[in-house]
């Protein structure tokens, strides 16, 4: 070492450097603005329904060829084939209550009823609309469908349950 003139050791530099880098970028931190952002949530309710009336194709009397009955979510009946078909058909209606806002409808291709020694029957279900928009929290849908039956078709009762989906869009 020199007389009044340090020398250091190239450890010594590195450190100094490391010491003295955080301090820099503290201070260009400091220096960068703050922005302000928001964030926000809708909370709704759940969405429920309640089978206000059901489907119902009443009483009905094949011809030999058989035939099929059309209930419309409108109310109307339409009996093809059929040399007897009642009048208190009517179709199901669901009561929807939730939030606000846009709910899709959906209910399967085709449904089965089921009647005696396991004889079956397909249904094939008609929405009134595949999309509602609630308003008051509340909308009503319709489900109407055609049944067909066949000639040969066993004499009884038929039931089956159906799904119907309501989803927030």
């Amino acid at each position: 070492m020199e007389k009044g003139r340090i020398i250091l050791h190239p450890l010594m530099t590195a450190l100094f450097l490391a010491v003295s880098f955080p301090l820099s970028s503290s201070a260009n931190a400091q220096a960068r603005p703050n922005f302000q952002a928001t964030a926000s949530v809708v909370i709704m309710r759940t969405l429920s329904a309640q089978q206000a009336s059901v489907l119902r194709f009443g009483r009905v009397m094949p011809s030999a060829g058989g035939g099929a009955v059309t209930i419309f979510t409108d109310g109307h009946i339409a009996c093809s084939g059929m040399r007897l078909c009642d009048a208190q058909a009517a179709p199901a209606h669901f009561v929807v209550t939730g939030s606000d806002t846009l709910v899709a409808v959906s209910v399967p291709d085709e449904v089965v009823l089921v009647g005696p020694g396991g004889d079956s029957l397909r249904l094939t279900p008609s929405l009134s609309t595949s999309q509602i928009a609630l308003s008051d929290g509340q909308e009503t849908v319709t489900i109407g469908g055609t049944l067909a039956i066949g000639a040969d078709q066993s004499l009884g009762s038929y039931a089956g349950q159906y799904e119907i989906k309501f989803e927030y869009q």
